[in-house]
């Protein structure tokens, strides 16, 4: 039987051992023990292994080492790609120099973003650092004098309630005339925003 050369370019020395290599590799990581297993979650790139046959996530924790990644179906992300890899850590075959493999993989690539959170102070509607009589003028005048918009909507809420209106106009003044008691921090100091849900803009703080 005479082989053609398309077959006996598929079926070559080298494709085959690349075959062979990660068969071995993919049967040794589905049959590990679970003691033997570790969860994975690391900031990172994907990148080329230094000869160019592998893509391989470099984590941040350089002492983690490079890794190979099972992604199941999912298509592997580009070389350069940062993020987040989230699965579970095996001993593997050492192809392309890793000794390390992540199955189970979910990469994010936004979930390294930390972008920092504004500061400002409670209270401070007209973003001069200060809270007093001043801040609950300004708001008045922004609701219902056409006056100029806070420059942190945050700041002006009072009640953290997610909303700037005649509320938090009415708590400054409590706060400034009936010893009413202080507002949910920042405050009287600059702070980041310790409520994850409000959604206030604050798109020009005065606190560094």
């Amino acid at each position: 039987m005479k082989i053609s050369k398309t077959t006996e370019k598929r079926f070559s020395t080298p494709r085959c051992i690349s075959y062979l290599l990660f068969s071995l590799l993919v049967f040794s990581v589905h049959n590990i023990p679970v003691d033997a297993q570790t969860d994975f979650e690391e900031c990172g790139v994907f990148e080329m292994d230094p000869l160019g046959q592998c893509l391989l996530f470099y984590p941040e924790d350089a002492s983690l080492g490079a890794l190979i990644v099972d992604m199941g179906a999912t298509a592997p992300p580009n070389p350069g790609s940062e993020g987040l890899l989230i699965g579970t850590q095996v001993d593997c075959v050492g192809i392309c120099f890793p000794t390390s493999c992540v199955i189970g993989a979910n990469f994010n690539p936004a979930g390294c973003n930390t972008t920092p959170s504004p500061q400002f102070i409670r209270g401070d509607c007209n973003n001069d650092l200060t809270f007093n009589l001043a801040d609950a003028i300004y708001h008045l005048f922004s609701l219902f004098a056409a006056g100029p918009p806070p420059a942190c909507y945050a700041a002006c809420d009072m009640d953290i309630d997610d909303a700037s209106n005649i509320g938090d106009s009415i708590a400054m003044l409590n706060l400034l005339f009936l010893n009413a008691p202080p507002p949910p921090d920042p405050y009287p100091s600059c702070g980041e925003n310790p409520n994850p849900t409000q959604f206030l803009d604050c798109l020009n703080p005065i606190c560094p």
